[in-house]
């Protein structure tokens, strides 16, 4: 039970501070950490979550179907015990 009550609740938000290519992979850079998605962290396939992009301004981004990407978003890996 427990997680089924606040699995959906709450949100955060970061702004992409760099994008790279590593391996055949485009990657976003932002300032949040595993900490926040531990689950994720050791487990993706299991603890998906959802990423929305939005403008400078706010504004949900509107992109083409085709012009859709595969992007990892990675970060600092922080933990409290760090």
């Amino acid at each position: 039970m427990g997680r089924s009550l606040t699995a959906k609740m709450g949100w955060t938000a970061t702004r992409v501070e760099a994008v790279k290519e590593s391996g055949g992979r485009r990657i976003a850079i932002g300032h949040v950490g595993a900490d926040l998605f531990v689950r994720t962290a050791y487990q993706p396939q299991n603890w998906p979550h959802r990423i929305s992009v939005f403008t400078h301004d706010g504004e949900p981004k509107d992109v083409a179907e085709e012009e859709l990407l595969p992007q990892d978003v990675a970060g600092p890996l922080c933990f409290s015990g760090d």
